[in-house]
């Protein structure tokens, strides 16, 4: 049987009138039954003498209900250039819904670890039980200042002799968060990936091709979630560092010297980085990580007046 529509063999049909689609598999269904399968006419203009005669809007995301197949075995028709267009879109669909999974399997455990993280430093005091020879190294006697970016905050404190130890576990965390940021982002998404390749080829060979990054499927929550998660890391580095330096620089120890110095903060760049975060957040309509981000802001604001 090669038409499931009104169930006739290969002698039965007139191929001027239906052609019939042979895929890879191997499988002859008539070009009626086959468009009907994979409901050409929710994504053309048809028409009974001519076909297809035009598309009837842009391929809009999740809008394939299942995966097309093969009627008769399930085997890929992405060979098929006829049907390229409803196949693919169904690949870009499942690839999303696979990287939406993966993002929440990866966020979930990293922000565990994060709040348990943040417990053990709260509740930890400080120590600076090293010996006198490790205590020099890269000891600075001078005042501390911390105008940097934030990575280079984090990297001048947590290299202070007698603190590497304490935030050892903490800077692997915040490596990890660092590279599922990187990994969430809209370029490293399956639609972002076929986005830009489409832009080399148009690079590549002048051509004028009609594809535009659609906001609709490409997952900007999973990227504001990773930075909102960032930037509550570094929160909770400085915070209890300023802490740290604040209850050693009390002790009456020769050691170490950098807790007799001063401790100066411009948080300018952690601010300017929650600011811009609660702007994207509220230009893509996602009003808890704005909210986040301006918790953070302040929480900032009030540290760089407490430290400095």
């Amino acid at each position: 049987m090669v038409d499931f529509v009104e169930c006739t063999t290969y002698q039965e049909i007139n191929l001027d009138e239906d052609p019939v689609v042979v895929p890879r598999c191997g499988h002859v269904i008539t070009m009626s039954s086959l468009d009907g399968h994979m409901a050409m006419s929710k994504f053309y203009e048809m028409s009974d003498k001519s076909g297809i005669t035009g598309v009837i809007s842009s391929s809009e995301p999740f809008s394939v209900d299942d995966f097309k197949a093969c009627p008769t075995c399930r085997h890929s028709l992405r060979d098929v250039h006829r049907y390229n267009r409803i196949v693919k879109r169904g690949l870009i669909d499942e690839g999303t819904k696979r990287f939406i999974v993966w993002a929440n399997a990866c966020f979930i455990p990293l922000e565990a670890k994060l709040n348990v993280q943040e417990v053990a430093l709260s509740t930890t005091k400080a120590s600076l039980g090293r010996s006198l020879s490790q205590s020099l190294e890269n000891d600075d006697p001078h005042n501390i200042e911390l105008n940097q970016s934030r990575a280079a905050q984090i990297r001048k404190f947590t290299e202070l002799a007698g603190l590497r130890l304490r935030y050892s576990e903490a800077l692997i965390i915040r490596s990890q968060i660092r590279r599922f940021v990187f990994k969430v982002t809209e370029a490293e998404q399956p639609y972002g990936k076929v986005y830009h390749m489409v832009q080399d080829f148009k690079r590549a060979t002048g051509e004028m091709v009609d594809f535009a990054a659609d906001g609709n499927i490409l997952r900007v929550r999973e990227r504001l979630l990773a930075s909102a998660l960032l930037l509550r890391c570094d929160l909770i580095l400085l915070s209890d560092f300023m802490k740290a330096f604040h209850d050693l620089s009390g002790q009456n120890s020769s050691m170490y010297r950098w807790p007799k110095g001063k401790l100066t903060m411009d948080l300018t760049q952690n601010r300017r980085d929650c600011q811009d975060l609660a702007a994207d957040a509220a230009l893509q309509g996602q009003p808890m990580q704005e909210i986040e981000a301006r918790v953070y802001f302040a929480r900032f604001v009030t540290l760089e007046r407490a430290g400095g």
